[in-house]
């Protein structure tokens, strides 16, 4: 299968590892049959790029991390067929499975979950469409609760991601895994669920987004 990838710096060595090593998938920059976007941090520069690789020949598989399968659609209409599926760059090789959603203008087809599988290996899971999927709108809630804890002075950083660790079981610490994952990426995220629902319960932590924009890690 041929497969163009569009990534930007944040998070483009992570992901073209991960697809470079998959056996049957070819990188080209041009002819795909999917492309493959992972931008997520300027929603402008997603969008340009996508309409720079249009091919009415070629599956979108692009990811919602902030943006769901619908806007992301409205935007890119020169493709075959259009799949969102929320990748955090860090995460995606550790994953068990990935979730994946289609646009409210696009019927579902059988072939999603079996073409998906092929590329990602995973077991894959359809939801609903939304901003940032199931598991990283989760995981970003709790590194900012984590965040507002420790800025709060509930507790030092090593002792909240023990008690997260210990008491649910959690297989990381959430800042632990915020600075796996990047701070950067885990607002990016955040500021889109706070733009799509408008809701308080998005709101970011200070310290957190502090970090993210001094490029600042919650452990040496």
């Amino acid at each position: 299968m041929k497969v163009t990838l569009l990534s930007g710096p944040q998070h483009g060595a992570i992901l073209t590892e991960f697809f470079s090593a998959h056996p049957t998938l070819e990188l080209v920059t041009s002819g795909a049959d999917v492309v493959i976007d992972c931008l997520f941090f300027d929603l402008e520069e997603k969008y340009t790029s996508l309409h720079s690789f249009e091919s009415k020949d070629a599956i979108l598989i692009s990811n919602s991390l902030t943006a769901p399968a619908t806007a992301i659609a409205r935007h890119s209409t020169g493709y075959k067929r259009v799949i969102a599926v929320p990748m955090i760059p860090s995460q995606l090789a550790t994953q068990k499975s990935i979730e994946y959603s289609i646009p409210l203008q696009q019927e579902d087809v059988s072939s999603n979950m079996e073409m998906l599988k092929s590329i990602f290996r995973k077991d894959i899971e359809k939801i609903g469409d939304c901003v940032a999927g199931i598991f990283p709108r989760t995981i970003a809630m709790v590194i900012n609760e984590a965040a507002f804890a420790l800025q709060e002075g509930v507790a030092t950083a090593g002792d909240i991601d023990m008690a997260m660790k210990l008491g649910t079981n959690y297989p990381k610490g959430p800042l632990g895994w915020c600075d796996e994952i990047g701070a950067y990426t885990i607002v990016a995220i955040l500021e889109a669920l706070q733009v799509e629902y408008g809701h308080d319960r998005y709101k970011i932590a200070p310290l957190l987004r502090l970090n993210a924009e001094a490029g600042k890690k919650f452990f040496v």
